[in-house]
């Protein structure tokens, strides 16, 4: 589920049973359907940072006009507003008249950063600054936050951070979020482990290139970088690479602080907003990880277990409409939608 939803988000929603989703992979035609009727942003604004970088915001609009609130998304890990998935939400959220803001993290919005580093798991310096910016753009309307993957534990780091400043001073009053990493010293050998293990060899490695190749470009870009050009060159896991340039930039002492500090389990009970978290038993790169319990977990937080979905895929799930007539979003993002539309009526 995990590689068909990523690869195939629009086309297989939604499956009624496996022979179903075989015939669609082995349709000639895939390509061509893609993720064509998901929502095209209508404009991207720019926020220059004081670090002298910048990140890129897309906003779309509900349908209709101006909707009831804003919904601000974050992505995955070198993932961005124009991804399936980042659209399948913001779809999701227009069909429930609201809004849409998706902050694309530094140097993933077609452009290259201006600074050494980028982003990461506990980043939220970027999400709290447009937070700013939209308590007072948009100070009329509700905010809701959603993200997946990466993006997700941006998200719900971010409502530990703050605690009762999130609705206080940035006007959040829930959340909905897919793919929450609770302990990432648990999960982290699931991308940066033995080279033959699937989920290394399959997601881990591809990953890794991708950052190797993002980090040897900004070397290349700037006069002076933190890092070494070999020591990310020659990086054999996610887990080196890491210490050799997150860790580097952010000052960890190593990869181990930099999970732990980014790790949102232990701080749980700090959230005071609504919050909605649906995580699948069957992700790949979630295996091993804690399931919270109410001892750690603030009461305001709903969390959702589901047996199947990989990560971020849910490409079985089956909504409400059991005739598959008119669906516009799938099944994960039509759930997080109807979460903050819950908590939309309830104001």
């Amino acid at each position: 589920q995990t590689i068909v939803g990523g690869l195939y988000r629009q086309s297989c929603m939604y499956t009624k049973n496996d022979e179903f989703l075989i015939s669609l992979l082995n349709s000639a035609s895939l390509h061509s359907k893609g993720i064509d009727d998901f929502v095209d942003w209508d404009y991207r604004q720019r926020f220059d940072t004081p670090d002298g970088d910048f990140f890129d915001v897309d906003f779309k609009y509900a349908i209709g006009g101006s909707g009831r609130g804003l919904v601000v998304m974050t992505h995955g890990l070198e993932s961005s507003s124009s991804a399936g998935l980042s659209r399948d939400l913001a779809t999701a959220f227009n069909n429930i008249g609201m809004d849409v803001a998706c902050v694309n993290f530094r140097g993933c919005s077609g452009e290259e950063n201006h600074t050494p580093g980028s982003y990461h798991l506990g980043f939220t310096s970027d999400l709290k600054q447009f937070l700013e910016y939209t308590r007072l753009a948009f100070s009329r309307k509700p905010i809701y936050l959603s993200g997946f993957s990466l993006g997700a534990n941006v998200v719900v780091k971010f409502l530990t951070e703050v605690g009762n400043e999130a609705f206080d001073r940035y006007n959040v009053h829930g959340a909905a979020v897919n793919a929450v990493p609770f302990d990432i010293t648990k999960i982290a050998p699931n991308l940066s482990g033995s080279k033959w293990k699937f989920s290394t060899l399959v997601y881990g490695n591809n990953l890794l290139k991708k950052l190797q190749g993002k980090a040897l470009r900004q070397i290349e870009s700037f006069s002076e970088t933190p890092f070494d050009f070999d020591r990310v060159k020659q990086s054999p896991t996610i887990r080196d690479f890491e210490e050799a340039s997150v860790c580097v930039v952010y000052g960890f002492k190593d990869a181990t602080d930099y999970y732990e500090q980014s790790s949102v389990y232990k701080h749980l009970g700090k959230i005071t907003v609504p919050l909605y978290i649906i995580n699948a038993d069957d992700d790949p790169f979630f295996a091993n990880d804690i399931r919270p319990d109410s001892k750690v977990a603030s009461k305001t937080i709903k969390f959702n277990f589901a047996k199947h979905g990989g990560h971020c895929g849910f490409v079985y799930h089956v909504g409400d409409n059991t005739d598959f007539v008119d669906v516009k979003a799938s099944w994960m993002p039509s759930e997080l939608a109807r979460f903050i539309n819950h908590v939309s009526e309830s104001i």
